[in-house]
């Protein structure tokens, strides 16, 4: 039986941007010199790493390194510009926590609708509503519009419909950076209880302790590259030690 649910292999990723401010002039001189307006900008570079099942995976890495790039080719929003990526069991994607939602529709609305984008059955939901929304702490608003809540109150809701929906394939990015600590140990305990070892998790946040806490490997990206893959705990502790000493010259 293949026990591997990620397998990345000399993955590459590229766009193209303009190369500066675009004018009717530019755009005049670049086709008479048969120039391109555009460059090429590397993202990624000749990344490869294997992900088994059952394994919690942090991806650290200052902005910029590649981190939301990296986990929106394994969720296949991205294709690759170079190189290959095989992820057998189709993810549950948690990227943005805006996705889905409808901000004229109340929460509770809301919860079923994104609940249905994570893949939860409506009977399914309906057991679970009362206990997403205990634990996003919105059951006294439940019938308001989402376009009333603040911000850290949409993130609560978005990470609590997404703890609270079926998946064996977990990916996340930045979902903790406008929650307050509460709300982290009620996620903490969550993840703890719920997100069982047949569970293949990968998230990324600049929250240290976080990740610490919940992964047992951590994949460090700079600059588009891997710099260290390993245990969790030492591979997070030498990227903040880094990070420090940089801050410091």
């Amino acid at each position: 039986m293949n026990d591997s649910c990620v397998m990345a292999n000399d993955l590459s990723k590229h766009f193209l941007v303009l190369r500066q401010r675009e004018t009717a002039f530019r755009m005049i001189k670049s086709f008479i010199r048969r120039e391109s307006l555009m460059r090429k900008l590397s993202v990624l570079s000749h990344v490869s790493f294997e992900i088994k099942r059952g394994e919690r995976v942090a991806v650290i890495g200052k902005n910029g390194a590649g981190k939301t790039t990296l986990m929106r080719l394994l969720a296949g929003i991205y294709k690759p510009s170079g190189g290959e990526i095989h992820a057998p069991v189709d993810p549950k994607v948690l990227l943005n926590f805006w996705t889905g939602f409808s901000l004229d529709l109340s929460v509770v609305d809301n919860v079923y609708l994104c609940g249905t984008i994570f893949g939860g059955e409506r009977m399914v939901l309906s057991r679970h509503v009362h206990r997403i929304l205990e634990m996003a702490e919105l059951s006294s608003v439940s019938h308001s519009p989402v376009k009333r809540l603040s911000l850290g109150q949409i993130q609560r809701l978005s990470l609590s419909i997404f703890l609270n929906t079926p998946g064996d394939f977990l990916i996340f990015d930045e979902c903790l950076a406008f929650v307050d600590k509460g709300f982290l140990q009620k996620s903490d305990g969550f993840i703890n209880g719920h997100i069982t070892d047949d569970k293949t998790v990968i998230m990324a946040s600049h929250d240290g302790d976080f990740l610490k806490k919940h992964c047992t490997r951590a994949i460090w990206l700079d600059e588009g590259r891997i710099r260290m893959d390993g245990e969790a705990h030492r591979v997070i502790s030498e990227y903040e030690r880094a990070v420090f000493e940089q801050a410091a010259v």
